[in-house]
C-alpha cells in the first residue's frame, strides 16, 4: 500500500502531494480537471498556463522538506540517481548541518 500524503499544497487546480518514504520525501504535481461527465480526475501533464502554479507548489513543497530536514524529519538522505517526481534532501540537510 502507497504511503498516505504527509503534506499537501494547492495553488488554484495545481497539487504538490509530498510523501515520506524511507528516509526521503518524494513529490507528486498533478492538476486537477473535470471530465465531460462532470467528474473530477487529476492529470501528470500541464498546460503551459499551469507552470508557473507548478513552481510555486514545487518551491512550497522544497522548502517544507527542508523545514524537516533542519528539524530532523529526515532520517536518511537519498543518494543515486532521482527518479521523476522524486527531490532528494542531500543539498538541503548539508544546508542544515552548517
Amino acid at each position: 500500500m502507497a504511503n498516505q500524503p504527509t503534506q499537501k499544497f494547492r495553488l488554484g487546480l495545481i497539487v504538490a502531494t509530498i510523501r515520506e518514504n524511507d528516509g526521503f520525501y518524494s513529490i507528486d504535481l498533478s492538476r486537477s480537471f473535470k471530465d465531460a461527465e462532470g467528474q473530477w480526475r487529476n492529470t501528470s501533464s500541464f498546460h503551459h498556463t499551469d507552470l508557473l502554479n507548478v513552481a510555486k507548489c514545487a518551491e512550497r513543497a522544497e522548502t517544507w522538506i527542508g523545514l524537516q530536514v533542519v528539524n530532523g524529519g529526515v532520517k536518511a538522505c537519498h543518494r543515486g540517481g532521482a527518479k521523476v517526481g522524486q527531490f532528494g534532501v542531500c543539498a538541503l540537510e548539508r544546508a542544515a548541518l552548517r
